[in-house]
């Protein structure tokens, strides 16, 4: 993964903040980079990204950490987020659902979220 391999070339907490816009959408499995991203914090640091949120419309219940979309881009579970978060010390301060995009005419839903280390 050309993210993870990019920041292990950087010291560890050498940032205050991490933004990540449109990127996880494009990773699915988050695990490596949630785990490079704490490395690279200070104490209190941020960590700011958005993601694609998983459909959850038909009702049915989430089984699945993250799906890759017919978009090509992937979208993750809040559960799995939240589990990312838990097992790498983040504290979760914010998730604001949103309209990340409209494609094709239809909005594309997400959220911005912000962790802190």
């Amino acid at each position: 993964d050309d993210v993870v391999h990019m920041m292990q070339q950087e010291a560890a907490h050498s940032f205050d903040l991490v933004v990540a816009a449109d990127v996880f959408i494009y990773i699915g499995q988050l695990d490596e980079t949630v785990k490079e991203v704490k490395r690279l914090l200070r104490p209190q640091g941020l960590l700011a990204f958005s993601i694609e949120n998983l459909d959850t419309s038909d009702q049915s219940p989430v089984t699945e950490d993250f799906r890759l979309n017919s978009t090509g881009r992937y979208s993750q579970s809040r559960a799995y987020l939240d589990k990312l978060a838990q097992q790498n010390g983040f504290v979760v301060r914010e998730v604001h659902p949103t309209v990340l995009r409209v494609e094709n005419g239809q909005p594309v839903q997400g959220s911005l979220v912000i962790w802190q280390a």
